[in-house]
């Protein structure tokens, strides 16, 4: 039983080890509205509630009344710094600004 606990245990740890790292596939920032953020996006197909259904209904505006300003701002900011295999840093920074009217 013994001779059999070490092998399993052996074979955990080779898998363990053998295993790489995996990667996010991306970053997503999904803020269209403040409206849309309290509700989570559910049902912004159907509901034409202010300007910013221009992003998910187009057709919606049909229904809005008089004029409705839309802005938006937002700063993101992403720095990544990894070590592998024994190597030098490797940074990526970056940093965007998007202002809308």
């Amino acid at each position: 039983m013994r001779h059999a606990t070490g092998w399993v245990g052996s074979c955990l740890v080779r898998i363990v080890l053998a295993a790489q790292p995996a990667y996010a596939a991306g970053f997503a920032l999904f803020e269209h509205s403040g409206r849309g953020l309290g509700s989570a996006f559910a049902g912004e197909a159907a509901v034409a509630g202010d300007a910013s259904t221009v992003y998910f209904n187009p057709a919606g505006l049909t229904l809005l009344s008089g004029t409705q300003p839309l802005g938006d701002a937002r700063r993101a900011f992403l720095a990544v710094v990894a070590l592998l295999h024994g190597e030098r840093p490797r940074g990526v920074e970056h940093w965007e600004t998007n202002l809308l009217p």
